[in-house]
C-alpha cells in the first residue's frame, strides 16, 4: 500500500512537509466485549521539510534494503481493555523499530 499527506498552514496553501508511507498493513480487530487491538507495520517512511530556507530537507527516512525479501522497519502495536466507566483502557502499546537484522 501507499499513502501520502501534506501537511500545510492553517490558510492551506504554504506547505510545511510531505510524508510518504509504503509497504504498510493496518490490521483492527474488535471483540464483542469492546476491547480489541491495532498493529501497524510499515515498510519504508520518508518525511520532507518543505520551509524555505530549512537546513535539513528530509527530516525522516527509513527505508528497506534494495534487494532485501519484503521487511518490516517499524511497527505499532495496541492491546485495548473493554472501557471501565466510559474511559479507555490500554492494556498493552510498544513500538518496535527494526535496523539491519535485530531488533532496537
Amino acid at each position: 500500500m501507499h499513502a501520502s499527506w501534506r501537511l500545510t498552514d492553517r490558510d492551506g496553501q504554504v506547505g510545511l512537509a510531505d510524508l510518504v508511507l509504503r509497504n504498510f498493513a493496518y490490521t483492527m480487530i474488535n471483540y464483542n466485549d469492546d476491547s480489541g487491538s491495532h498493529q501497524l507495520e510499515l515498510g519504508w517512511i520518508n518525511v520532507t521539510n518543505l520551509l524555505p530556507g530549512s537546513p535539513f530537507r528530509e527530516v525522516l527516512q527509513i527505508q528497506e534494503r534494495a534487494g532485501a525479501a519484503q521487511r518490516t522497519v517499524a511497527r505499532v502495536y495496541s492491546r485495548n481493555k473493554a472501557p471501565v466507566g466510559g474511559i479507555a483502557i490500554k492494556e498493552h502499546f510498544e513500538v518496535r523499530h527494526f535496523a539491519g537484522q535485530s531488533e532496537c
